[in-house]
């Protein structure tokens, strides 16, 4: 008798940063659950907008494409990139200078197959064109 081939499932990691430093960040309390388990926990959490200042500055110290996609996941979920027209610009110079194995290996490692795809193809797309956008918004409001 032939067994059939099962995809095999594995547990997604939640990764948690402490900070021991006290810094003038918002946060809010929020239930910390996962799809791969019925655990869930009540944790202090910095708000999305707080979370995406801080995705920026860690983006712009070690330029990893993994933070390039937190700051297009919080994009796209409504959180603003407030940032001023250097950082903008530097942002945009750093995510223009991943390649093909960027995308493939570093981040396709760390997400699902559908997702994965997307990336391969579009890259950063929805990011740049909001960056673009922003900083001609920005130029024009310097014009006026």
């Amino acid at each position: 008798m032939e067994r059939k081939r099962t995809k095999k499932h594995y547990i997604k990691n939640l990764k948690i940063e402490i900070r021991k430093t006290s810094e003038d960040i918002k946060y809010e309390e929020k239930i910390a659950f996962s799809r791969h388990t019925n655990i869930q926990v009540m944790v202090k959490a910095a708000t999305l907008e707080e979370m995406m200042k801080a995705k920026i500055d860690t983006f712009l110290d070690r330029a990893r494409i993994r933070d390039a996609f937190d700051i297009e996941f919080l994009l796209r979920r409504g959180i603003k990139i407030e940032a001023s027209k250097d950082r903008l610009k530097e942002t945009q110079k750093l995510i223009r200078r991943f390649r093909a194995k960027d995308y493939k290996i570093t981040l396709g490692s760390l997400l699902e197959f559908k997702d994965r795809q997307y990336y391969r193809t579009a890259n950063f797309r929805y990011l740049l064109d909001h960056i673009k956008t922003a900083l001609a918004a920005e130029h024009r409001v310097l014009s006026s």
